[in-house]
């Protein structure tokens, strides 16, 4: 998978899930793709929904409350 295939993926998934363009939540969503590789070796990257899984959107909750 290339960057801009990760970048992708990122961009779309914080699309779905927030809907709206919030820069900090984005610049955290970006920074998800240095660990992009360890996640997908720990199977929590679901390939067939094309989406980050729960692990990953807990986080994500987390940062934004």
């Amino acid at each position: 998978m290339t960057i801009k295939d990760k970048t992708t993926l990122i961009k779309r998934y914080f699309d779905d899930y927030f809907g709206i363009t919030n820069k900090w939540m984005m610049a955290k969503c970006l920074n998800l793709l240095r660990d992009y590789d360890t996640i997908e070796k720990l199977n929590r990257v679901n390939k067939r929904k094309g989406s980050i899984t729960d692990d990953i959107m807990r986080e994500m909750d987390n940062v934004h409350r």
